[in-house]
């Protein structure tokens, strides 16, 4: 680095300019036209603005009224696509975010030691902050390398992403993460990569859109009609909060005839209107989990081709590796079919059938099962050490977990506690859509687990009125977003219902990539 030919104004400058380009140059290219200088509209002695709310992710348009240079009222703009107009509680309640007297308005600098008993700060002008900031950045990049300066984005309101990560980026830095995100959404998001690789349950990032198709005047227009019949509300509120179209959608759902159950300690106002409210004991949401496999296992609730064919659960473990075992591993002399796919590893199972441990390749039920019956639930030696299927394993793990037990556990009635799971399975197709609740738990990875489980063995995947159905990501085109031919796109399952003609979005990883970069999933998966 040339100090000579570079200032620390300069470098921050052309770092933030850079990073501005490639957030938005490539995304909103032809999006943004020159407006004018005042854009507020004149009322009287009111006058209103046309603004975005920040209470979270979803940033829905709004209308902000001003009187002698005061914010007095917060509505949702008419002409917004999804919320047309609605705002949720939080959304409303902004106006005393944005006068809170803990609002931090101006740079600080520190003056005291670290740590919060000594916490000293003085106010700073803008030039000084950008100075210092410059300064501690190219100085750190001189002596270290572009992978010691790092960027972060905190929460509490619609995250700035893409600004997080533009000036890293533009500096030749990876490092970039939302240290909130262990707490909110990542347990969530990672087990669902790991698990199957596709967008997680969560209701309240965006990842779960499935209920909302074709409620939106752009997609009933389009064509796509809106298939949810039952969908589980796990610790999660979309008519007080969060992306559910500004709390429109539940109420739309309900009047359209979608039922619902609600598993949350609040008697919330999805609570209020839900088919069966499970007013769970906070903390004991995977005894109640629990239970649920119990029942669906035992009475064969789950769809069993899906299960046996598309799911690890007749895989038989190794007790010492807990990992499946290799048919190379537990039959002597196996050599995998000439035409399994690269990077698929075939493994053994129980034969229904004949009761012996066979081999389990991956392809089409129709010709797989005509080789083997895989057992779901099954024990088998193999190699000298006693094996489980994953199904067995799930199976004992429920064991404790009667309906009676997890009632008195959970502090849920037995009877709701039925006829919610008969619902859940009852249903040609249904979903199960979780909240942020468990990720500030002790269970913020079996909670995810276990509700993934569950929609995996009914087979609600990718089906019309599944949560667990891949969709378009948020976001521009190139981001996450959807291209504008999204409408005409078919899944990896083609078209979402039996004749074809009514095509479904596709899912685009650009911001999925960033994200899962930002919150360390990729590393982490990699570790």
């Amino acid at each position: 680095m040339q100090k000579a030919t570079l200032t620390r104004r300069s470098f921050i400058k052309a770092a933030t300019a850079a990073g501005a380009a490639l957030a938005a140059g490539s995304a909103l290219s032809g999006c943004l036209k020159q407006g004018d200088s005042n854009t507020g509209v004149d009322e009287g002695e009111r006058a209103f603005y046309p603004s975005v709310c920040h209470g979270c992710i979803q940033a829905c348009p709004c209308k902000v009224y001003v009187e002698n240079g005061v914010v007095v009222k917060i509505e949702g703009h008419p002409d917004a696509p999804t919320s047309q107009g609605s705002m949720c509680i939080k959304g409303l309640n902004q106006i005393h975010t944005c006068y809170s007297p803990r609002r931090v308005l101006y740079p600080l600098k520190r003056t005291g030691a670290r740590g919060a008993a000594n916490a000293a700060w003085e106010r700073i002008s803008w030039d000084e902050a950008i100075e210092l900031a410059a300064s501690k950045i190219a100085d750190t990049i001189e002596k270290y390398g572009t992978y010691a300066f790092f960027a972060s984005v905190g929460g509490g309101g619609s995250y700035s992403f893409i600004q997080a990560m533009s000036v890293p980026v533009a500096l030749c830095s990876p490092t970039v993460f939302e240290p909130g995100c262990a707490q909110c959404y990542l347990p969530r998001e990672a087990t669902a990569g790991l698990m199957y690789g596709g967008s997680d349950q969560s209701i309240a990032d965006c990842a779960v859109l499935e209920p909302w198709k074709g409620l939106a005047p752009l997609e009933a227009a389009k064509g796509l009609n809106n298939d949810m019949k039952v969908m589980v509300l796990w610790a999660a509120q979309p008519s007080v909060s969060q992306t559910s179209q500004s709390g429109r959608a539940i109420a739309e759902l309900r009047a359209r005839g979608c039922q619902t159950i609600v598993v949350d300690p609040n008697f919330s106002p999805d609570a209020v209107k839900a088919t069966i409210h499970l007013p769970v004991r906070p903390g004991s949401d995977a005894a109640l989990i629990l239970s649920w496999y119990r029942v669906i296992l035992d009475e064969k609730l789950y769809d069993e081709e899906f299960t046996k064919f598309f799911t690890n659960l007749p895989f038989l473990i190794n007790p010492d590796t807990h990992l499946p075992w290799l048919a190379t591993e537990a039959i002597e002399g196996y050599a995998p079919p000439v035409d399994m796919p690269d990077n698929t590893p075939v493994y053994v199972c129980v034969n229904e059938d004949t009761g012996e441990v066979a081999p389990l390749p991956f392809g089409d039920p129709a010709t797989v099962k005509a080789e083997v019956n895989p057992q779901v639930l099954a024990t088998a030696t193999v190699n000298g050490l006693s094996s489980r299927s994953a199904g067995q394993i799930y199976r004992d793990e429920a064991e404790p977990w009667t309906i009676e037990k997890a009632a008195e556990f959970c502090w849920v009635p037995q009877d709701r506690i039925r006829a919610a799971i008969d619902l859940y399975t009852g249903a040609e197709a249904a979903g199960i859509a979780n909240g942020v609740a468990s990720d500030m738990e002790e269970t913020a990875s079996q909670v995810p687990l276990g509700l993934c489980g569950l929609d995996m063995i009914m087979g609600y995947i990718n089906k019309p009125g599944c949560t667990m159905t891949q969709n378009a990501g948020g976001g521009p085109p190139g981001m996450g977003g959807a291209d504008p031919d999204q409408y005409t796109a078919t899944n990896q399952w083609g078209k979402c219902i039996p004749d074809g003609t009514q095509s479904r979005p596709t899912r685009f990883d650009g911001m999925g990539a960033a994200f899962g970069t930002m919150y360390g999933c990729i590393y982490e998966i990699g570790a």
